[in-house]
């Protein structure tokens, strides 16, 4: 998807016979975990995950065109808070009756700094690197890593 959003906003990067044999590898890839009996899962999860999926392409084309001269923290500390904006009403919607146990709370902690926050820093940089298309190919074996730690 990000191949075909920066081809479409007028981005340079080339495309290879190569390269788009590999986004039908992944696009199998992501059909064979999700299955083929769409109708089990409705159409609100289905609607999001287009929406994950298009701004996992639409993002690093808007970095790297429009956002490229500000410092990355800047960029990372502003979408993280309107992420978290956005997520506030459904937390406080289910808000837990008691505080999690520490080992849950230093868990997340771990996720949002290692998983997040340093992941968006060397994400930014390798989108700097290689540009927009290349750097989202990383974002492909998230299924697959998603599939073997649910095993």
């Amino acid at each position: 998807m990000a191949t075909v959003v920066a081809v479409l906003l007028g981005q340079r990067d080339r495309i290879s016979p190569t390269s788009l044999a590999g986004l039908a590898i992944g696009l199998f890839g992501v059909a064979a975990i999700l299955g083929s009996d769409l109708r089990a899962t409705g159409f609100l999860p289905l609607a999001q995950l287009v929406l994950v999926v298009v701004g996992y392409a639409l993002g690093p084309v808007i970095l790297a065109r429009h956002l490229s001269d500000l410092p990355a923290v800047n960029v990372i500390a502003v979408s993280l808070g309107l992420c978290a904006s956005a997520y506030a009403p459904v937390a406080a919607a289910q808000w837990p009756r008691m505080i999690p146990a520490t080992g849950v709370l230093s868990s997340v902690a771990a996720l949002a700094l290692v998983c997040t926050a340093v992941a968006f820093l060397l994400f930014f940089a390798l989108i700097a690197e290689i540009g927009p298309v290349r750097a989202t190919v990383i974002t492909y074996i998230n299924p697959a890593v998603a599939a073997l730690l649910a095993w």
